[in-house]
């Protein structure tokens, strides 16, 4: 039971996951949008947003693991006072599950707020593709016409 706890409680594990599922997320958010409009390119302000979003992300993902952490643990107390008291069980597991899974849920509500405020302003800041300097665009060939010196002389 002690070692239970113990494990619910290890912060800074729940930090470390934290953070790396952030850092999947942020990364998967900037290749998802450069991919799709291909005529758009990240800029720098591009990639400061998705840092600046590294920090609430992380947060959250934090406190989800740690809630996850939590629901487990909160499961096998329900287990143990079931095993003691059939009629409190039922009391303990719905209040505690009940909680735990609000929490989890607001978790990623603001997780997916935070990431879609992110991808519009990702969007919104991001470059055009400058074209060809003779206005064609990109893979269309131009053909031009030019006759020598030589050929007008004949004339």
């Amino acid at each position: 039971m002690i070692s239970l706890l113990g494990n619910a409680i290890d912060t800074m594990e729940n930090i470390e996951y934290g953070i790396l599922i952030a850092v999947v997320i942020d990364a998967i958010l900037l290749v998802s949008i450069a991919a799709s409009d291909s005529k758009k390119k990240l800029n720098a302000l591009s990639y400061i947003i998705a840092i600046v979003l590294l920090v609430p992300l992380a947060y959250q993902m934090s406190r989800l693991i740690g809630a996850c952490h939590v629901s487990e643990t909160a499961s096998a107390i329900n287990d143990l006072v079931g095993a003691v008291s059939p009629t409190l069980s039922k009391y303990v597991s719905s209040a505690t599950s009940e909680s735990v899974g609000w929490f989890i849920f607001r978790r990623v509500m603001w997780s997916v707020l935070f990431s879609g405020v992110a991808g519009f302003c990702i969007y919104v800041t991001m470059d055009k593709k400058r074209t060809r300097s003779h206005g064609a665009p990109a893979g269309v060939q131009t053909s031009r016409r030019y006759t020598s010196t030589t050929s007008r002389r004949r004339r």
